[in-house]
């Protein structure tokens, strides 16, 4: 059978799919980013964002099975909306519990999380947990978690008591090594260079009927570099890109009529930065396009229709009998 190999390999593929464990992953904010401040310096703890913990939690949820719940505790300031950016969790499927900040205590974020966790795991929800936890101390929780033979993982800046947490189902994930490749570059606004981003978004319109702000934000600006890896990064650029008049946002009909609008961006086509480097981007496709039409190859002993009516005449002369 010609299709044999496809089919082992779309068998090998169903069978490992089946083999990554279920995952469970429960964040408590408040502890996490007193740890990430306490973990890193102060410039590159300004610069990561809320999207940028979330990635990287998802990043390690995914290296380790298959996500299936995920959870993310936090206090919040009723009266201020920009307290925490609801957008970057539950754009990444990843459930958003406040408590008021009023009145509030610790237990009031602790308490949710491990009757959430414990409750997944009696119900069978996930066969790894991922407790993103910061210093907060999550011991009992863990232990009652891998007495029901679960894998647990727990992200902070110090390893768990080893004496009370076996070795053997349990690893510690330092807290500093996610966020290294979030601290090694920053990028400085006013002197980025803006023609890499024209050129970019350029492209990006060229192939789509709109491009999304966030979409651009997350999914294309990273070609930029390895400081863009960073989201506050590239979200800082872009605004550098706005304020210098070279970008415009609008709102834009989904492609999915049932949702509601949203933000797109394009290029002012007025600036005459902008003007400039489009014209710049065209001259080289066209250049690079003539450089690629076929060359028309002379054989010997034939004569090109070019030069065939500057040649002299052939005299007729009558053959001789």
């Amino acid at each position: 059978m010609h299709n044999e190999g496809q089919f082992k390999k779309l068998e090998d593929r169903v069978n490992a799919l089946r083999a990554r464990p279920s995952v469970g992953v429960f964040i408590d904010l408040d502890s996490l980013l007193l740890d990430i401040e306490e973990a890193l310096d102060s410039d590159t703890y300004e610069n990561i964002g809320d999207p940028d913990i979330a990635e990287t939690i998802i990043r390690v949820a995914q290296a380790s099975g298959r996500p299936s719940q995920m959870v993310v505790y936090y206090s919040t300031d009723l009266a201020r909306d920009d307290e925490i950016e609801h957008t970057a969790w539950r754009s990444r499927n990843i459930t958003t519990v406040s408590t008021p900040r009023e009145g509030y205590t610790k237990e009031d974020v602790n308490l949710p999380l491990i009757l959430d966790a414990y409750e997944g795991a009696v119900e069978g929800k996930y066969e790894v947990c991922i407790l993103v936890v910061g210093q907060t101390d999550y011991t009992a929780l863990a232990r009652r978690l891998m007495e029901r033979s679960i894998t647990v993982l727990m992200v902070s800046n110090y390893p768990p008591n080893r004496r009370t947490l076996p070795r053997d189902n349990c690893a510690y994930i330092p807290l500093r090594s996610l966020f290294s490749d979030l601290s090694r570059s920053t990028v400085d606004p006013d002197d980025f260079d803006y023609d890499q981003l024209i050129r970019l978004l350029h492209e990006s319109e060229n192939r789509m009927p709109f491009v999304g702000v966030r979409y651009f934000i997350r999914d294309v600006m990273w070609r930029l570099g390895d400081g863009f890896k960073n989201t506050a990064n590239c979200q800082k650029i872009f605004q550098g890109a706005k304020d210098r008049d070279l970008v415009e946002v609008y709102k834009c009909a989904n492609v999915d009529p049932k949702r509601k609008e949203v933000s797109a961006c394009r290029l002012v086509r007025k600036s005459e930065r902008v003007i400039e480097v489009i014209e710049e981007v065209e001259r080289k496709t066209r250049r690079s396009s003539d450089d690629d039409r076929p060359v028309k190859v002379r054989h010997e002993g034939t004569l090109s229709t070019e030069n065939r009516d500057s040649q002299p005449a052939v005299p007729n002369v009558d053959p001789i009998l």
